[in-house]
């Protein structure tokens, strides 16, 4: 079995906090991103990994074991990896996934070519748009204005919207 390092260190960010919410601002990640991932890795061991609460979770025997076991290796990988990076900070950008996908990934492949380091989070307007107020992200690719004082807006993209109807609708 195949488990990603991303599912382990938000994994692991969710048992030291205690909460999907806590680890989602410390990783930089939307909470239905960090609750994405903790399902993954749940069904990945077939096993729950905590219990939710009323305010926050608790690690499961499993997940306290799987802590125990991954916790060391992940910590010296993440301080072996960090004292050789260049310490310039990647832009944080958020918007919808098939735009970002679609349209925004092709356009930033070439300055990602030579070296701008760019984040992705993924999520709805109104929660990309919090993220924004709060400093979470640096961009954000939003369908609606923002109602934020101080952020400022321009357009950049007019989407078309069209009507399909089923052959059988249609016609009548």
């Amino acid at each position: 079995m195949s488990v990603s390092l991303d599912l382990l260190r938000t994994f692991l960010a969710v048992h030291r906090t205690g909460s999907i919410t806590a680890a989602a601002q410390t990783l930089g990640l939307s909470q239905p991103a960090v609750t994405a991932q903790v399902r993954s890795l749940e069904a990945a061991l077939d096993r729950p990994l905590f219990d939710r609460l009323p305010r926050g979770v608790a690690p499961t025997a499993a997940a306290d074991e799987l802590a125990r076991r991954v916790a060391p290796s992940l910590d010296t990988l993440d301080a072996v990896v960090g004292s050789r990076l260049p310490a310039e900070r990647a832009v944080h950008l958020g918007g919808p996934a098939e735009f970002l996908s679609e349209q925004v990934v092709p356009m930033l492949a070439p300055l990602v070519r030579d070296g701008l380091r760019v984040r992705f989070t993924l999520g709805l307007a109104d929660d990309l748009l919090a993220g924004l107020a709060a400093g979470r992200l640096d961009l954000v690719i939003s369908t609606i204005r923002p109602r934020h004082r101080g952020i400022q807006a321009e357009p950049v993209y007019d989407e078309e919207f069209v009507l399909v109807a089923a052959p059988s609708v249609a016609g009548e």
